[in-house]
């Protein structure tokens, strides 16, 4: 019997040039309160971890962090993303912060939801330290009736280069 192996295509780390600035779209559909939502970049790559590498850190330091403004799209739903009152952590709109690693959300700047259809979140990070560092979050929105629906929880890397 032969086994095949399908390969998923997978979103690439996106690179940030040093003191440059880099704009990545992102596709989201919500699957349910609990459940897994499906990201996906322009080019309709899965995107399971947020990953992001910050070139010139590891030497210059985080004054040298370019910054990367991520823009993500609710699509294929009637939910809009939550106001971070909503959340428990009450820290940014559209998303719960779960858990981190060596202060990893500290590298979130701002987090700006766009009103309108489709709904957008902007999120707006920099490398906080030379270290490799992370989080754990959901994604926050808000059915109809007005009931808080989070995701599983995805996860991001900040990786220094």
């Amino acid at each position: 019997m032969t086994e095949t192996v399908m390969e998923m295509d997978m979103a690439a780390p996106v690179e940030v040039p040093k003191e440059g600035k880099v704009r990545v779209n992102y596709t989201l559909k919500p699957r349910g309160d609990g459940e897994k939502w499906l990201l996906r970049d322009a080019h309709g790559n899965d995107a399971d971890i947020l990953r992001l590498k910050f070139l010139g850190v590891k030497e210059g330091g985080p004054q040298a962090s370019g910054k990367a403004v991520l823009v993500v799209q609710l699509v294929d739903t009637d939910l809009v993303f939550a106001d971070k009152q909503m959340t428990e952590d009450d820290k940014y709109d559209g998303m719960e912060i779960c858990g981190e690693c060596h202060g990893g959300s500290t590298g979130i700047k701002r987090v700006e939801k766009v009103c309108g259809r489709p709904q957008t979140l902007k999120i707006r990070i920099k490398a906080p330290s030379q270290e490799t560092c992370g989080f754990s979050f959901k994604w926050a929105a808000q059915d109809p009736c007005g009931q808080l629906v989070l995701s599983a929880d995805p996860d991001a890397e900040l990786d220094p280069l």
